[in-house]
């Protein structure tokens, strides 16, 4: 079977989607949230084309009409996944990796606007049957991933009494276990974790205001914990309570 590399082009005007394979073999591996299975930016792929050849990598699809944004894209079960503004709503849209035709495109909070660049600016995390997605507005959606159909949705600020940064919510969620983590940034609640299966909140910590950037998890000390940029420090929270490691 042919594997698929993906190589993304994305303009904030209008997001467009290039896909090339660049070598053989068995499919390759998800890649279902920001910054790879891990959130550390590896992949395992191996086998993998030390340089292109001197034409290119051949051209299988090209799409476009993805909406303006800075999402980047979730890969998994034969989708990409990816979120853009489209007239005044923003949109969570899902793309056939084979063939690069749209195989669903749900409405997703209202617009967010400013002078840096209109659009969403986080990527969905996809964790099993499930995406979800967080809008520049704070905008949180659970969606099956399948179908786009929501699950549930929930606007954190509004929620959680957080105000949006000046570029604002710049977070892909983050799934661990049963816990789904946003930064709503609001007082008593800068972090939570919600129940992924319907939003229902499990704990909240601190009261900084939200910063630009997406939680991730360490083991240290018998402990796994949660970390996170506010927008005045770094945090470190254990995963099962949210107390201030």
């Amino acid at each position: 079977m042919k594997r698929f590399r993906v190589r993304l082009i994305i303009g904030l005007a209008l997001m467009q989607v290039t896909a090339a394979i660049t070598a053989m073999g068995q499919n390759g591996a998800d890649w279902p949230q920001w910054r790879g299975p891990n959130r550390d930016g590896i992949s395992k792929e191996t086998g993998l084309l030390k340089q292109w050849p001197a034409g290119g990598p051949p051209l299988v699809w090209k799409a476009k009409g993805a909406g303006a944004g800075y999402s980047s894209m979730a890969v998994s079960n034969g989708r990409l996944c990816t979120m853009g503004l489209r007239g005044d709503r923003e949109f969570v849209v899902a793309l056939d990796v084979v063939t690069g035709k749209e195989a669903w495109a749900t409405p997703h909070g209202r617009a967010f606007r400013n002078d840096r660049g209109d659009g969403p600016r986080g990527t969905p995390t996809v964790d099993g049957n499930k995406l979800y997605a967080l809008g520049g507005n704070g905008d949180l959606s659970c969606l099956d991933a399948s179908t786009g159909r929501v699950l549930w949705t929930q606007n954190i600020l509004s929620k959680f009494g957080g105000a949006n940064p000046r570029w604002g919510l710049s977070e892909s969620p983050l799934v661990v276990g049963d816990k789904l983590l946003v930064t709503p940034g609001g007082p008593g609640a800068s972090i939570v974790a919600l129940n992924k299966n319907d939003g229902s909140l499990i704990w909240k910590s601190q009261s900084d205001g939200a910063g630009y950037s997406s939680g991730i998890t360490v083991d240290a000390g018998g402990t796994t914990q949660v970390v996170f940029f506010t927008s005045t420090r770094a945090v470190g929270l254990d995963l099962r309570d949210g107390k201030l490691r």
